[in-house]
């Protein structure tokens, strides 16, 4: 691609490398919220499963999770991307120290964890909306 643009001016050169710069950072951005996202999930999900108890609840907010953070690289979104991994870590824990463990009237094992956990996640996503807002002040994101 850049063997091609030679024959163009130098500024389209730079503009071509700072398009490519941008790039890699979104990319990297979403890479590294999404693999801090898929190694929480899994000890979440397998490390700690006798804490919760939970199959599919905590693979229903690392899609929430991912999506949030895709969507955020995408816009530049950096706060909002990190706000999504500290989210689930941070009601994961949230979660499983204050929530209630019962049992219902047929005999089974019943907890309001993943109340808390879904409630701190998507709490964390507001918040690192409003951050990302107020810093960015309505301006365009710069590449």
């Amino acid at each position: 691609m850049r063997i091609a643009a030679l024959h163009v001016s130098n500024g389209t050169i730079m503009m071509m490398e700072e398009m490519n710069h941008v790039m890699k950072r979104m990319l990297a951005q979403c890479a590294g919220s999404t693999g801090a996202l898929l190694i929480l999930y899994l000890l979440s999900r397998y490390l700690f499963f006798d804490l919760h108890g939970m199959k599919s609840f905590p693979f229903y907010l690392l899609c929430a999770g991912v999506a949030v953070s895709a969507v955020a690289a995408f816009f530049h979104a950096g706060i909002l991307s990190a706000a999504a991994a500290v989210g689930y870590i941070a009601g994961f824990f949230c979660g499983m120290a204050f929530g209630s463990v019962g049992t219902d009237p047929g005999g089974g094992r019943t907890c309001s964890g993943w109340l808390i956990w879904g409630g701190i996640f998507f709490g964390c996503l507001l918040i690192g909306a409003v951050l990302q807002l107020v810093r960015r002040g309505g301006r365009k994101p710069d590449g």
